[in-house]
Order: C-alpha cells, then structure tokens, then sequence
C-alpha cells in the first residue's frame, strides 16, 4: 500500500488542486445564479460534454443496468455532498469549507474499517483523525468564517459541511466497493446525467432558472465547473479510487483548503488568517498521520 500510494502522488496533487478550485468559482457564481440551479447548469454542462465524447469517439453509450442502479445512486449521494458544499458557502469562506471538508479522510477510514476489508483503521490512523478533529475545531473555536461580513461562525454553515463530509466519504466508499468494474467514463458519465435529473425539479422549486442577472462571466463559470469538473476530475477521482483505494484518495485534501484559501484571497477578497492557516498546518499533521 505504501508504494501504490508514492504512485498515486501526483494524480493526488492534481486533483487537491482541481477540486481546492472549485469552492472559489462556486462562491463567485453565488452572486449571479441561485445554488441549486447553478449545480443544475454545471451537471446540465458536464452531460452534454460526455455525449459529445461518446459521439466523437464512437462509442456506445452505457446501458448495464446494473451500472445505472449503483451509477445512480452515487448521483443522489454526490447531489446531497454537494448541495452541503454550496449550502455551507453562503455562510463560509471557500478556505474555511474546504478545511472542514478535510475531515473527509477521516470519515473515509471509519467507513473503510467497517466496509472494505484492505483499508482497516489502525491505532496510527485513529490518532491522526484525533489530530485532524483538532485542527479543525481550532478554526470552529475561534470562531473564524474568513468572510469580512461575517465575524461569527453560523452552525448552519458547520452543519452543511458535515453533509457533505458524509456524502462524500460514502460516495468514495461505494464507488471503491461496488463500481471497479466499469470504466471511470461510463460510471461519471451515468453519475453525472443521474445528479442532473435529481438536481432539475429542485432547481425548478427553488428559482434556479431565474437567469437575468447571469453574465457570461457566470455563464463561463457553469462551463468550467461542467467540463473541468463534472467530467474531468470526477474521472480522476474516480480513477484514483478505483486503482489506489478510497483512502488514497481522501488525501486530495492536504492542498485542496490551501488551493481553495489563496484563490478566494486573490479573487474574491476572501481572509486568510493566522488561525486559519494554524488550523490548515494543524489538520495536515493529522491527515499525515492518518494516511502513513
């Protein structure tokens, strides 16, 4: 494990810093369109591009309907992390969310101990999530939210967080135990178009599809989220989990908070402070512990 895992490295690296991106271009695009219908538009996005793949490669779309079933129930589990993450944005900076969300590998090897027999919590990796916790809890104590407008932590924006936390860390769990047998494209592709259908009544009930506000800046920003993210890096995601294991995976976020932290700094006027920054150096000692 220790060797797959040097190997893992640099798709590792890559994705923490894809995905410490995208808190950052969700958090803008919060200014134009309404959360769950810019998801929508983002899934709407990644849909068309893999048909697009499919047609230009000549393939032939997926139809086991085996893959379907579970595909499908990774997207409803990915639309209730994700709702979490842009729920949890109105209230969080996209650096604090994504140190909470740290706590993810966390979750991972929990769920990993009771669900996949080659991936078991040692005493090791118990003191490493112990560790994690406290980094995190630093930042919640403290009451930091990286956001000028807010000066107090809100727990709606604390709770959001740990809805996704869950859903991702059962969305890498399934994945790893019951899709290794399809393609990544064929099981992102299926996840993606699901997550769309799920996310399409919910925008409609929430005023997702109210649009005049929306500039091609906000147009540019649903384009780079359903193609970067709803096709690439779901891919590369699922590509780690399924040659490396769940917990290897979990480790895109050691740079994922501090990508997301520097962007929301540049570009949105987000804080960056010390007890933030403590908080990061402190979850990453946990995260080190727990995945050695």
């Amino acid at each position: 494990m220790g060797h797959s895992r040097w190997r893992a490295l640099p798709f590792v690296i890559l994705l923490g810093i894809i995905l410490g991106l995208g808190p950052v271009v969700v958090r803008f695009s919060l200014r134009q369109f309404q959360p769950v219908g810019f998801r929508f538009f983002q899934y709407l996005v990644g849909s068309f591009f893999f048909l697009l793949v499919y047609f230009l490669r000549r393939q032939k779309l997926p139809t086991d309907p085996i893959l379907w079933r579970r595909a499908g129930m990774m997207g409803f589990v990915t639309v209730c992390a994700i709702l979490g993450v842009i729920l949890a944005l109105q209230y969080l900076s996209s650096g604090v969310v994504s140190l909470i969300l740290t706590l993810i590998p966390v979750a991972v090897a929990i769920l990993a101990h009771r669900f996949l027999p080659d991936e078991k919590l040692t005493i090791r990796r118990l003191i490493g999530a112990l560790v994690a916790f406290s980094g995190v809890g630093l930042v919640l104590l403290r009451s930091e939210t990286g956001l000028a407008e807010l000066t107090t932590i809100d727990p709606r924006g604390v709770i959001y967080c740990s809805v996704a936390i869950l859903g991702f860390a059962v969305y890498m769990i399934y994945a790893r135990r019951y899709l290794g047998d399809w393609s990544g494209q064929d099981v992102i592709a299926v996840r993606s178009f699901c997550a769309m259908l799920i996310l399409l009544p919910l925008a409609w009930y929430f005023g997702g599809f109210e649009l005049q506000n929306v500039s091609w800046e906000g147009w540019l920003a649903v384009i780079t989220m359903g193609v970067g993210f709803s096709y690439g890096a779901y891919q590369l995601e699922f590509f780690i989990i399924k040659r490396y294991g769940a917990t290897v995976t979990s480790q895109v976020n050691y740079l994922s908070p501090l990508a997301a932290a520097i962007a929301g700094a540049l570009f949105l006027g987000e804080q960056f402070t010390i007890v933030i920054l403590l908080g990061m150096a402190i979850v990453f000692a946990g995260l080190r512990i727990l995945n050695t």
